[in-house]
């Protein structure tokens, strides 16, 4: 519920070392509390990894595709 009236933008920066099965089932879970806010466009996802990561790259863009929040992706 603390989701759905939040009133100031939230900036999630995500940046892994290890991604399996679990860990995204709950950040997709999370990604779709926050896309079931009243305030969704205030909120930012930035994904963090590293350019030669390509399983990390894939995951990011896999998320960004699944979710209508902005979703910012940075190879480092």
């Amino acid at each position: 519920a603390y989701s759905m009236n939040v009133k100031a933008p939230l900036v999630l920066r995500l940046q892994f070392e290890y991604f399996n099965s679990s860990s995204g089932r709950y950040l997709f879970e999370l990604l779709h509390i926050l896309e079931q806010s009243r305030f969704k466009e205030m909120h930012r996802i930035i994904w963090v990894t590293e350019k030669d990561d390509e399983l990390m790259i894939d995951k990011g863009k896999e998320l960004k595709g699944l979710c209508d929040l902005t979703f910012e992706l940075i190879y480092c």
